[in-house]
């Protein structure tokens, strides 16, 4: 066990652990990484599964969001005709010529 033992205390590890550290970090993340994308850790059926369940929920917010813009667009349409609605009896209204009757306690205004 001597030389072995030389050799292991002659190698100056104060200088070399910093990267040692790093590197080995490194590849600790980098294995995780891979256990995980080939199913290793979190199986690949499960996996699937959470992301087809990711995906209808994905496809009924977007069919709600379409849903609700056609809504949208039939009320502002509705709001519209309305007011143009409004506008014309608002001017007819206005048009109309406004007398006073005789002995009549109602008087139309002319503002």
């Amino acid at each position: 066990m001597g030389p072995s033992r030389d050799v292991l205390e002659s190698i100056p590890w104060n200088g070399i652990s910093g990267g040692i550290g790093t590197g080995l970090g490194l590849m600790v993340i980098l294995a995780f990484w891979r256990l995980m994308s080939t199913g290793r850790i979190v199986p690949a059926e499960q996996v699937d599964r959470m992301m087809a369940a990711k995906d209808a929920q994905i496809a009924y917010l977007q069919d709600a969001l379409t849903k609700r813009d056609a809504a949208n667009s039939e009320l502002t349409a509705q709001v519209t005709r309305l007011m143009v609605q409004g506008d014309v009896q608002t001017r007819v209204l206005q048009s109309l010529p406004t007398t006073t009757h005789a002995g009549s306690d109602h008087v139309a205004t002319s503002e």
